[in-house]
């Protein structure tokens, strides 16, 4: 597996992996306006990493450096549990003034529970649009 900095050849599958990640798992709201452009506007400003696991794209990771915040951790679904989701967090990590901060909605179980499992902690909860959150800061 190889982690390296986003290229423009790697949108249209970045945005493939935006929007079907955010299909399969935001399932308490309504998606149907979700698109493969929601990838542009979601990561506009932000440093991105993806993975390629044998040539293929497997995912992304988008932050903002300056505020050393990690805002969006996508992997395709046929690579689930397989470490990308792990190699693109301790890239972006690496990168960053410490502490590193993220926030993850409180209803997506499996991402609580993946940061959870990386030894990151909670410092607290909000609201936002998406529903209520967790604000994490790494260990």
């Amino acid at each position: 597996m190889n982690i390296r900095p986003f290229k423009e050849e790697d949108r249209k599958v970045m945005q493939k992996i935006y929007l079907n990640g955010r299909i399969a798992t935001f399932n308490w709201v309504d998606i149907s306006s979700y698109t493969l452009e929601d990838f542009d506007a979601a990561t506009a400003g932000e440093q991105i990493l993806v993975a390629e696991d044998q040539s293929i794209l497997a995912g992304f990771i988008a932050f903002y450096p300056q505020e050393s915040f990690i805002h969006h951790l996508y992997v395709d679904a046929h690579y689930h549990k397989k470490g990308i989701g792990k190699a693109l967090l301790n890239a972006a990590v690496v990168m960053l003034h410490q502490p590193v901060r993220l926030k993850c909605l409180v209803k997506n179980k499996s991402a609580v529970t993946f940061y959870k499992s990386q030894g990151w902690k909670f410092e607290m909860t909000g609201d936002d649009v998406m529903g209520r959150y967790y604000l994490l800061v790494n260990s």
